[in-house]
């Protein structure tokens, strides 16, 4: 079976989903690096989570509604 590149998407819309709760945790809890770098993290995880997020919708849920 051979994947395709949009079948790693997945993998990484988990990542992303774990860099915002890194980024969610770092800033609720006030830890010893500056609120910048979680602030940061909490929008490259933003980032990623739309752009993995609607390519996941677009290619596995959307298209089994057809």
């Amino acid at each position: 079976m051979k994947l395709k590149p949009q079948h790693y998407d997945i993998l990484g819309l988990v990542v992303f989903l774990f860099i915002v709760g890194i980024a969610f945790f770092g800033i609720y809890n006030e830890l010893q690096l500056p609120q910048w770098v979680f602030v940061v993290l909490l929008l490259i995880g933003v980032g990623g989570l739309l752009i993995d997020g609607s390519i996941v919708y677009n290619y596995f849920i959307k298209r089994d509604k057809k």
